[in-house]
């Protein structure tokens, strides 16, 4: 599923906890469209949210923790694994995603209302927070690879938490000079 955002989808499709944040991310798109909203900040916001949106579906009770694996290198890579418990297996996250056609300008913003099966989610998430701590294009050259951690809530962090462990390949160059 896939839809344009509006206030009545947001309301259909949210837990009362996420609406008014999810209406707060509809509101800033003409802002960030006439530039009067950084769209870094946009960025931030609807990252936190779908953030949210996740750790309120591993909020059963138990300690829930999920893992995305990734790597690349020589221009290729991507998501080589995703760890779920068997009980989320058929658990799907309805999250907020956008288009731009200028996207590092953040120009005509479209907001979606979106749902996935939980292991295509965290993927998308997962690159979502690499490209947000800059490892975007860690499949480029040398590469590179790492591990996103999703922590349900618990009382020590009551919003979840995520882990980004992220390694650079970097070959090391030796450099010698010889006279006869």
């Amino acid at each position: 599923m896939r839809e344009i955002a509006t206030e009545d989808l947001i309301r259909e499709k949210f837990e009362s906890e996420l609406i008014e944040k999810a209406l707060e991310i509809l509101n800033m798109v003409p802002k960030v469209n006439s530039d009067k909203l950084p769209f870094e900040q946009f960025v931030n916001t609807l990252i936190t949210f779908n953030k949210a949106a996740l750790m309120a579906v591993l909020s059963i009770g138990a300690p829930i923790q999920c893992e995305v694996v990734y790597a690349g290198g020589g221009d290729s890579g991507g998501v080589e694994d995703v760890s779920i418990p068997d009980h989320l297996k058929n658990t799907s996250v309805t999250f907020l995603n956008f288009h731009s056609p200028w996207i590092r300008d953040g120009r005509n913003i479209t907001v979606y209302v979106n749902a996935l099966p939980i292991r295509d989610f965290l993927s998308y998430l997962a690159e979502d927070m690499i490209s947000h701590f800059d490892h975007y294009g860690y499949e480029n050259d040398e590469g590179g690879q790492g591990t996103v951690t999703f922590i349900s809530p618990d009382k020590e962090h009551p919003q979840g938490i995520i882990v980004v462990e992220h390694s650079d390949n970097v070959f090391e160059t030796i450099d010698y000079e010889h006279t006869f």
